[in-house]
């Protein structure tokens, strides 16, 4: 039976692999269930790594190195050839004044969206501003269409969570956001 299976490995890095292998298979007309746990860190997941991005982001615009990291992520999923023209643009500005003045139009809902939760971060919660991202960009939409969604819709939920449990008390995201560091 599927159940009766357990792979066991030194490292993590092959198991996504063999997860994806033995999913695609089927047994009794079913496909297979598979079920990886990690015994890693949650700050260590890559949906932790996207949400802090963001909150580091929205604590301090100036932060181009998360800007950047929040815009390659599933949240905004913009390419390097458009991050590549953006860069040439406005030398010495911030990657947010860059994004702020750009021309591109593949790049508006971003800007409108990023504006929005710019807006809203002194007036909301860091763990709702999360879940405004993830209502205007479809954020959980898009991992859940990722190879392993429920280990990734489970490490999003998990890192909301600890983000409530930091916000308690106070509120801010710059407070959260050092926290988290």
């Amino acid at each position: 039976q599927p159940s009766d299976i357990a792979i066991l490995a030194r490292t993590w890095t092959p198991l996504e692999g063999y997860g994806q292998a033995i999913s695609q298979r089927t047994f009794a007309g079913q496909s297979i269930p598979v079920v990886q746990t990690k015994g890693g860190n949650l700050l260590d997941s890559r949906e932790a790594k996207d949400a802090s991005a963001l909150l580091q982001f929205l604590a301090d615009i100036r932060d181009d190195l998360s800007l950047i990291a929040v815009l390659r992520s599933p949240f905004f999923a913009i390419s390097d050839r458009v991050l590549y023209q953006l860069s040439l643009t406005s030398q010495g500005k911030s990657w947010w004044d860059k994004l702020e003045s750009a021309k591109l139009p593949e790049l508006l809902p971003t800007i409108i969206t990023l504006k929005t939760l710019v807006k809203r971060r002194n007036l909301d919660p860091p763990s709702r501003l999360l879940q405004w991202a993830d209502k205007l960009t479809g954020y959980t939409a898009v991992i859940a269409n990722l190879p392993n969604p429920q280990r990734r819709l489970a490490d999003w939920r998990g890192f909301l969570d600890t983000v409530r449990q930091l916000e308690a008390g106070m509120a801010e995201v710059f407070q959260v956001v050092r926290r988290l560091q």
